[in-house]
């Protein structure tokens, strides 16, 4: 399973370009991809799939428990 920087950099995109087409501020997705922030709110994985073409489980995998 491709994580978050996977996915991004498949698609030829850098930080600052996801966010900006996410509509999120600058340096969310590097808090993301650093594990600054390893819970982001349901709003923010939504758009971060919305823009990257996956579903939000492929970003953040729902741990079975």
């Amino acid at each position: 399973m491709m994580n978050l920087r996977e996915i991004r950099e498949s698609k030829k995109l850098d930080q600052t370009e996801l966010d900006a087409l996410a509509g999120l501020t600058r340096g969310t997705v590097s808090d993301i991809e650093r594990g600054k922030n390893s819970r982001p709110a349901w709003e923010i994985v939504s758009k971060l799939s919305r823009v990257l073409g996956v579903s939000p489980e492929e970003l953040f995998p729902v741990d079975a428990a």
